[in-house]
């Protein structure tokens, strides 16, 4: 699709009319749709309002400078060009800027009568000629040239976008750049997505930190050796069975159970390795705290579960504990002991 692109045009306006026409006249040969002519030549601040709304326009803003600095707004304290420049600017619009070669000996009415005006065209110059995108030019038809060779790199190399008349517009175009935004789209929505599961997989929230602290009570069965008193043989030593509870932090019990589900292990480990970190008077643990325990390493995402069937004839399902990422970073934190500083 051929676009045309809308190109404000600054400068001052009595010592370069004839600039200012070849200027459009130039624009126009390139395609492109001058803006910013006398129409809109700026006198005070409230005209200036109506000329920011005309660059926001635009594709390109071309700055012409000659021999005079320009009308002092009274509330900025410098020029309406300049005022122009710096509103383009601020606005990301890609400005091409032809000064007048200061070799160029200019009439005295197009140039500046005052030191003040003289001294604010100096700096105005040093501003705008750092811009990457200027020149000097010395009679008007070298500024016409340089117009035309810059619009036409300008638009080669920054990508703007354009005027295209209604009725030339390629469906089929619009609709592949619609299907590929939707899958840009999707794509995004995928790594955003991806992006806070690892967030969250390295990371703790604040009730999950108090939890860690939380002392969990595990019920257990223990052997004593009693003395039983007899009338006739004397006293003899029994083993009975007593319930019993153990306490310990949370995060304490999970420091030790954890690396062995760092590889998927069968679920029945778990029960024996709460009782091995209990001790050796431990005989049995009571289902339901194992239960309770397995279920709260879930809820924090700290482990994760899958079904395997079994090699004998029978092929019954067998349960499988491994750890996620999140349980593995927990486990790695207590074991280097970072505690809060690492959450």
């Amino acid at each position: 699709m051929q676009k045309k692109y809308q190109v404000f045009i600054s400068s001052t306006y009595t010592d370069l009319i004839d600039e200012r026409k070849k200027a459009q006249e130039i624009l126009l040969m390139a395609d492109c749709i001058p803006a910013g002519m006398e129409a809109f030549v700026a006198t005070n601040d409230e005209q200036f309002e109506v000329i920011k709304k005309v660059i926001d326009l635009c594709d390109y803003y071309v700055l012409i400078i000659g021999g005079r600095y320009g009308s002092i707004s009274p509330v900025t304290g410098i020029s309406y060009t300049e005022m122009e420049y710096d509103y383009a600017q601020s606005q990301n619009i890609p400005i091409l800027v032809f000064a007048i070669d200061e070799s160029v000996s200019l009439s005295s009415d197009k140039n500046e009568s005052s030191e003040l005006a003289k001294e604010k065209l100096k700096a105005f110059r040093v501003k705008t000629l750092s811009n990457r995108m200027a020149s000097l030019w010395k009679n008007t038809e070298d500024l016409g040239t340089k117009i035309l060779g810059a619009i036409a790199k300008a638009k080669e190399e920054i990508v703007r976008p354009g005027y295209v008349r209604g009725s030339k517009y390629n469906n089929d175009e619009l609709l592949e750049q619609i299907n590929t935004l939707r899958i840009e789209r999707d794509k995004a929505i995928e790594e955003c997505k991806a992006l806070n599961e690892e967030i969250e997989n390295f990371s703790f929230s604040s009730e999950e930190k108090k939890f860690k602290a939380y002392k969990i009570c595990i019920r257990y069965t223990k052997s004593e050796k009693i003395e039983v008193k007899r009338k006739i043989l004397g006293p003899k030593r029994v083993e009975k069975f007593i319930g019993a509870q153990f306490e310990c932090p949370w995060d304490t019990l999970y420091e030790h159970i954890a690396p062995h589900f760092y590889d998927f292990n069968r679920e029945s480990e778990l029960k024996l390795k709460i009782r091995d970190f209990i001790g050796p008077k431990c005989l049995f643990v009571n289902d339901d705290d194992v239960l309770k325990i397995k279920h709260q390493m879930l809820a924090l995402n700290y482990i994760q579960m899958k079904k395997v069937k079994s090699d004998s004839y029978l092929h019954e399902t067998i349960e499988y504990i491994g750890l996620t990422k999140k349980g593995i970073f927990a486990l790695n934190n207590l074991i280097l002991n970072i505690g809060e500083s690492g959450n």
